[in-house]
């Protein structure tokens, strides 16, 4: 009641597609001054209410939702509309990240909903979508495993309510993983039903509270179980409904036609009392609903009979002008309203469709030992999906993997996954990986179970949304961790999920390690290069030129031949080109020479040649030092530049592997260069593994692109590999667990806690590093030099001494060979004279000047000698 105003409620039982019996109980309504029709929720009977109400005026509230119906003018609907609720279902699935999932099905009308939910578009690509049709001669775990082995783990469930209790049921075990989730469509208010309306078999559709589920083992019930709820009883409305008296009238059913009569001489005091039989703890939605239609008709009502615009008549089915004068305006008015019931803010468009409503988002309560839900979020039109925070937010039992054995697959490859083939079972797998895996689950208190990868692969996509190796496991459930050299990929992030990376990385080329070349015998020249060392001769013959010219020029250079007499003949100091030469070789040699200029002219180019010698001298010594000490290796190749440009070398990656799909995908210029070599190479350069790409490299003329972490171990341990270049790309290795998996959460809890401790680079260290130096990389502090590094120095010195004596036989020769030969004794005989004045230390050696004089004089005695003799002789004759 509402003020003074009282309402009654008539109300006929119909058949459902009885339209004769029910057009006479609706015309019979009409007969007692009725103000508004609600219900029924059988289509067929609904659609003659529906003509009946438009046209004798009256209006219509439905409160069931049908798929096909079409609009009335003169219809009000309370039931969200089909293009709300796929909204709903549709963010729904796309929080959860659903990209696969199945429809399981026993009416088509399911199928016509869900239309919409895909018809409506998601953010990304389109999910690949299974329907599987309810078949009642097979059983519910035969149908469930159907779906399973099609790899659809997430399942939306379009059944009517006892078989949703059956399929839950026959899911326990097998199918109720925490890989596994369904949502339950339908708008439930509680946990213990679940309503699916569909008004052409009402009997189906009652709701789900009459089923319990407390014969769930609730400990072994991990799979998500999601459903919608329209009416939550924490509202303010439905706690002041439940707690008020119950009357002896009867709540209507969905089968029923509702109309209602005004007797406003009757006196109440403000109430709208529910009925007795009217149980909130089990009200099914369309229930709710119902008393919602009812509370908005009495509110308007109540309204226009205060402003005293609204008046009653007595309506005749069978007259053809027989219609309500306020019928229009009875309908306007609601539409207008505002109001609060059982099922939320109840307020209608211009179409009189309901477009104010909020949704619950009830999950599965997994720590209950019963089945229960619990409240996790809500939905609206307006703002999609609401999280409560705060103190409003409801947590749920923290998720453990606490006395499970989990399966991990990965590959072997060093240092990660080590098989010792001499031992069986679990005790064969050692390595990085598996130390990190058994120090996750002794924290997570969980037993890891290894496995090989059947195909040894770590997965790549075959076609068809098929994958193989790691990824195909984890894709199929086989596996519930996959890891090893793992990397983080978004194709593979597209259909698994990925921890934090434990390791970061990149793409690095690992060579063989280049012979150790001989030090060439003339090393001392490679500090600068020929060019340079064609300059330095140039400029040393072109200063040498310039100091004689200047030298010669300059008066202030000539200088009298003796110091203590200034009138003596001048002479200049720099009065030969050889003197020059000298000059500028004493500089370069930091050894000085006889001649000092006096010039400022002189002296300037002089000390800008020092300067020059300076810088050069530095230069060269800095240099040599580095050369000579260093052992010098000559690679090929030194970054991917290099290699990209040559075509002697062949390189490749791993088939399959991340780094192959790299370059494949890969924009850059020079890249796209290497993957078009790679491809086009026969036989091909891709092993199926890792240590086939290394016997490859150790054979020579081949580079394998691989991880760079995979390289430093490599080359710890073999000298004769070695990494060429940096990084290529950054990217991490990361634990892969199946789509939507809650392992990965507590895996990457303890991988960001031991990261954050060092744990990881110990662990990390601990395999990589080995005691010492490897081989022969050990580096001498003394830094000794071989006869090979200097050997080049001594031969030019043997060199230079060969060629003094060169010329210092020709200068001999030159010098005797300028007296005539009746005045010298052969030159054979003056070498070897000369020789044994030089080895016996005696005698001495006059300068060319005075050697000149003395020929001259020996020659003359000797002339005059020999006149004597002739004398002598003519003498004789004549006697």
């Amino acid at each position: 009641m509402l003020g003074a105003t009282k309402f009654q409620a008539k109300m006929f039982r119909v058949t459902p597609k009885d339209s004769f019996g029910a057009s006479k109980r609706v015309c019979e309504l009409a007969r007692h001054k009725v103000a508004a029709f609600v219900g029924p929720s059988s289509p067929s009977v609904k659609e003659l209410v529906k003509a009946t109400a438009f046209r004798l005026n009256v209006p219509h509230v439905s409160t069931s939702w049908e798929l096909h119906e079409r609009q009335s003018p003169y219809t009000l609907r309370m039931y969200p509309e089909a293009d709300l609720l796929a909204r709903a279902y549709r963010d729904i699935i796309s929080e959860k990240k659903w990209k696969k999932f199945a429809i399981f099905y026993d009416s088509d009308d399911v199928l016509v909903m869900l239309k919409y939910v895909l018809a409506d578009g998601f953010n990304q690509t389109a999910p690949d979508v299974l329907l599987y049709e309810f078949d009642p001669d097979l059983s519910y775990e035969k149908m469930l495993k159907d779906i399973g082995t099609r790899n659809h783990f997430n399942v939306i469930i379009g059944l009517r309510p006892d078989r949703v209790k059956e399929a839950l049921l026959a899911a326990e075990g097998s199918y109720s993983s925490f890989y596994h989730s369904y949502l339950i469509l339908g708008l439930s208010y509680s946990f213990r039903h679940i309503s699916i309306t569909n008004a052409e078999h009402c009997t189906r559709f009652k709701d789900f509270h009459s089923y319990k589920m407390e014969e769930v083992v609730m400990q072994r019930y991990l799979a998500n179980v999601t459903m919608f709820r329209l009416v939550d009883p924490s509202r303010s409305e439905f706690q002041e409904v439940n707690n008020r008296p119950r009357s002896n009238s009867q709540l209507p059913t969905d089968s029923s036609i509702f109309g209602h009569v005004d007797a406003p001489n009757v006196w109440a005091p403000p109430s709208t009392t529910p009925p007795d039989d009217l149980d909130v703890e089990r009200l099914t939605t369309e229930e709710a609903l119902m008393y919602d239609a009812v509370s908005l008709i009495a509110n308007g009502v109540h309204n226009l009979l205060r402003m005293n615009i609204l008046g009653f008549q007595q309506l005749d089915c069978n007259k053809t002008n027989s219609n309500w004068d306020y019928g229009q305006l009875f309908l306007d008015h609601m539409k207008e309203l505002t109001i609060r019931g059982l099922t939320g803010d109840v307020r209608l468009d211009k179409e009189g469709k309901r477009d104010m409503f909020t949704l619950d988002v009830l999950e599965l309560n997994k720590g209950s030992k019963q089945w229960s839900f619990l409240k996790k979020s809500s939905w609206d039109p307006t703002t999609g999906i609401n999280k409560p925070e705060g103190d409003e937010a409801v947590h749920d039992v923290e998720f453990s993997v606490s006395g499970m054995i989990l399966k991990v697959v990965t590959v072997e490859n060093a240092p990660y996954t080590i098989i010792n083939h001499s031992l069986t079972g679990q005790d064969r797998f050692y390595g990085y990986a598996i130390d990190l895996i058994k120090m996750l689950a002794e924290k997570a208190n969980f037993t890891p179970e290894f496995y090989i990868a059947p195909d040894s692969a770590y997965g790549s996509h075959i076609g068809g949304g098929v994958w193989n190796g790691m990824i195909g496991d984890l894709m199929k459930h086989k596996a519930d961790i996959a890891i090893v050299d793992l990397t983080t990929t978004a194709e593979r992030e597209s259909v698994v999920d990925f921890t934090t990376p434990f390791m970061n990385t990149g793409i690095s080329i690992l060579l063989r390690t280049p012979e150790m070349q001989p030090p060439s015998l003339f090393s001392f020249l490679h500090p600068f290069s020929p060019l340079v060392w064609f300059y330095t001769l140039t400029v040393y013959i072109l200063i040498t030129v310039a100091v004689y010219v200047l030298g010669r020029f300059t008066p202030y250079e000539w200088v009298p031949s003796h110091p203590c007499d200034p009138d003596s003949e001048p002479e200049n100091q720099f009065g030969t080109i050889s003197d020059c030469f000298w000059f500028t070789m004493g500089s370069i040699m930091q050894q000085g020479s006889d001649l000092v200029p006096r010039a400022v002219s002189t002296r300037t180019l002089a000390s800008l040649w020092y300067f020059f010698c300076l810088i050069l001298i530095s230069s060269y010594t800095a240099n040599l030092a580095a050369f000579l000490t260093a052992a010098r290796m000559s690679s090929p190749i030194e970054n991917a530049n290099d290699l990209a440009k040559q075509t002697d070398i062949a390189y490749g990656a791993k088939d399959g592997g991340s780094t192959k799909r790299f370059f494949q995908n890969s924009n850059n210029t020079v890249y796209k260069r290497m993957w078009a070599y790679m491809e086009s190479q026969k036989p091909s350069v891709f092993p199926k593994t890792n240590e086939e790409g290394i016997q490859r490299v150790l054979k020579g003329d081949y580079a394998y692109l691989m991880e760079v972490t995979s390289i430093d171990y490599l080359v710890e341990r073999n000298c004769n590999l070695t990494k060429i270049g940096g990084l290529l790309d950054n990217k991490g290795y990361g634990i892969a667990t199946p789509q939507g998996s809650q392992v990965r959460g507590i895996l990457e809890h303890h991988l960001i806690i031991m990261q954050e401790k060092g744990v990881l680079q110990e662990l990390k260290d601990l395999w990589w590093k080995i005691p010492g130096e490897p081989c022969d990389r050990v580096k001498d502090d003394s830094a000794e030099m071989s006869m090979e590094s200097l050997g080049g120095v001594f031969y030019t010195l043997y060199g230079g001494v060969l060629i003094g004596v060169f010329v210092a036989l020709i200068e001999f020769w030159w010098e005797k060979s300028q007296a005539p030969y009746g005045e010298r004794d052969h030159i054979l005989v003056e070498f070897l004279r000369e020789l044994k004045l030089v080895l016996t230390c005696t005698g001495s050696r006059p300068n060319p000047e005075s050697a000149d004089n003395s020929i001259a004089d020996d020659a003359a005695s000797r002339r005059s000698g020999h006149s004597r003799q002739a004398s002598q002789v003519f003498a004789t004759l004549n006697t």
